[in-house]
């Protein structure tokens, strides 16, 4: 009975990170249009009319192609007459979501393995998960493509723990890679390693062959549907060639900022260590052959999820400054591969404990150490997250005087809310005439 309340302990306080968040959000969203929501005004203008154009749902987002995104925005438009807060709440929801089904991951492949590690494993999935230091993300609403496409991830992993080789487990896994990579364009990492991830899975030979070869098909066929007319970004210059030591600390800094906030050395030295520690668990893992690979392909599929998403990042982003890999924006996808790297620690240190109780009890406290080390960076990047969010909340009121007559408005103050005041000032009157956003009322 004891050991069932300490349980619960860990359960119940991983409910406080999401009420932060939607504390935050309820405290800080304001119904003014802020950065990348400028460029889809044209786009939402017609949903709020409830004109729903194939093109425009296909057309491209900067590198992206993001329908689905574009359809559930465009309906909150046609809903609210664009309030933007409920973008931001939407993304809470996503989160949630997420997070319920990184949750139910965990209690499938750890708690059976580990069940008084898993309450744990699902307090660090929180903490991680509603991680503060994103700021203004959460109040933001714009970033529902990442959202969105985080939780395919999620669910992907939690379908392909579940999956027993049959078609009813096969369909939903393959459509949560369709769904991720209609979300974001980095999604499609996630369509390409679904058929990988159900060949290594363990499920029945003879079927899985076949419906490997199906979600080959599929991810193919969606791939070169997706491709066909792309362009790079034509007010950007194309990404120029950088040595590949540049391209390693990128990704490094890029999976290592949750642990290490805005310092790049920080970054790039966890990332390594999430790596080394990643291998080194999944070589104990597998060389000990007390573990299914179904247990740890989930895992694996997140943690290469987000490794690809830093790929892609530092390919089109590392023009613009090895720095931009500790972007907050980065941070939902980011989070997945230190989650992944702590359920499959989890697995091999419980298991190294049964061998060997001395070296399990020093590897245990040798990781109690380094996360202690990280949560002291974690509570200093929340309190720079949430000054950001109180920042932006009072960039987007002054911001707001501005709309009484965009035309003229000064440049500063346009600035508040747009990366360009001649964006803001075109798009500006499109919204009043529309009588959307901050201009329903």
């Amino acid at each position: 009975m004891g050991s069932e309340r300490r349980a619960q302990v860990p359960l119940v306080a991983a409910t406080i990170p999401p009420a932060l968040v939607v504390f935050m959000v309820w405290r800080h969203a304001r119904n003014v249009p802020f950065k990348d929501h400028w460029g889809h005004v044209p786009f939402i203008v017609q949903a709020a009319r409830g004109v729903f154009r194939p093109a425009a749902l296909w057309e491209q987002v900067n590198e992206h192609r993001i329908p689905l995104a574009r359809l559930v925005q465009g309906l909150l438009a046609w809903w609210t007459r664009w309030d933007v807060r409920y973008e931001a709440w939407a993304d809470v929801v996503i989160a949630a979501l997420a997070f319920v089904a990184l949750a139910a991951l965990a209690r499938r492949t750890v708690h059976p393995r580990a069940p008084a590690a898993a309450p744990w494993v699902v307090l660090i999935i929180s903490v991680l998960h509603f991680s503060l230091a994103q700021g203004y993300v959460w109040a933001w609403g714009a970033l529902m493509p990442t959202y969105l496409a985080t939780l395919a991830a999620a669910t992907a992993a939690l379908m392909l723990a579940r999956w027993d080789g049959g078609w009813p487990g096969a369909v939903p896994l393959v459509a949560c890679g369709v769904l991720g990579a209609l979300s974001f364009g980095t999604g499609l990492v996630l369509l390409g390693l679904v058929p990988p991830a159900m060949l290594l899975s363990g499920a029945p030979g003879k079927r899985r062959t076949v419906q490997v070869a199906t979600a080959v098909i599929v991810a193919t066929t969606l791939a070169a549907l997706y491709l066909r007319g792309w362009h790079p970004r034509s007010d950007q210059p194309p990404p120029a060639s950088h040595g590949g030591g540049d391209y390693v600390r990128y990704v490094c800094a890029y999976l290592g900022s949750n642990a290490a906030g805005q310092n790049m050395s920080a970054a790039v030295r966890w990332g390594l260590a999430e790596i080394g520690a990643l291998v080194a668990a999944t070589a104990w893992c597998l060389g000990r052959g007390g573990l299914t690979r179904s247990t740890l392909v989930p895992w694996w599929l997140l943690a290469c999820y987000a490794l690809g998403n830093a790929a892609l990042t530092a390919y089109g982003r590392l023009e613009y400054g090895i720095e931009t890999a500790l972007s907050p924006r980065y941070l939902p996808t980011a989070e997945l591969f230190p989650i992944s790297v702590i359920a499959i620690g989890t697995l091999a240190v419980a298991d190294l404990l049964r061998v060997s109780r001395g070296a399990g009890l020093a590897v245990l406290a040798l990781a109690t150490v380094a996360l202690a080390s990280s949560a002291r960076t974690q509570y200093a990047s929340a309190v720079g997250g949430v000054n950001a969010l109180a920042l932006v909340d009072r960039q987007l009121e002054a911001g707001a005087c501005c709309l009484t007559d965009c035309r003229s408005a000064s440049d500063a103050c346009l600035l508040h809310m747009c990366w360009s005041a001649h964006v803001a000032r075109v798009m500006c009157p499109a919204l009043e005439q529309a009588r959307l956003g901050p201009f329903a009322r």
